[in-house]
């Protein structure tokens, strides 16, 4: 599942490189499947990316086979409010207004819930995102997680985040 952004509904948001690096990741997990017989993978872009359509795409992975593996990757906005981490979706118009980030935005509360609920053993979580790393210590009490290096042979939630929960992410060409 790939959630990416470089156009929101307020222009002031936009970006220049998400999708650019979206695709770069999904061509090369197409280019080497290495043990995996089938992937199928689902892109949200710009406007496509509402809350509800990524909240019905991480639903999706609900329904997998415990013997999956997913692969959630996040490009765009992020924000820490109150010790709170917004992905921000397509709707959103100010990173400040609370009422607008609740109901635009995927908050890390919902994601956690989300990623409790999935049928995968093993997911991999990718966001490139202002502040991210406050959804990893967010997540890190969730006892499935584990250290990236185990997901071959471990089960549970492995994140890589792009920043500290204090950092803001650059983009670069």
């Amino acid at each position: 599942i790939a959630s990416v952004f470089d156009k929101y509904q307020n222009n002031a948001l936009n970006l220049n490189y998400a999708i650019k690096d979206a695709n770069g990741v999904k061509n090369r997990l197409y280019s080497s499947k290495g043990p995996f017989s089938q992937i199928q993978v689902n892109t949200l872009y710009d406007g496509a990316a509402t809350k509800s359509a990524i909240v019905a795409a991480l639903r999706y992975l609900q329904g997998l086979p415990k013997n999956d593996i997913a692969f959630v990757y996040y490009a765009g906005h992020g924000v820490a409010v109150d010790n709170e981490w917004y992905l921000v979706a397509h709707k959103v118009n100010s990173f400040k207004d609370k009422n607008d980030l609740k109901q635009h935005a995927v908050s890390s509360r919902e994601l956690q819930k989300l990623v409790e609920g999935a049928g995968p053993d093993r997911i991999f979580i990718a966001i490139d995102a202002c502040q991210s790393g406050l959804y990893v210590d967010i997540l890190s009490r969730f006892k499935g997680i584990k250290s990236l290096r185990l997901l071959a042979r471990s089960v549970g939630v492995h994140i890589l985040a792009a920043t500290t929960s204090k950092q803001f992410a650059t983009e670069l060409d």
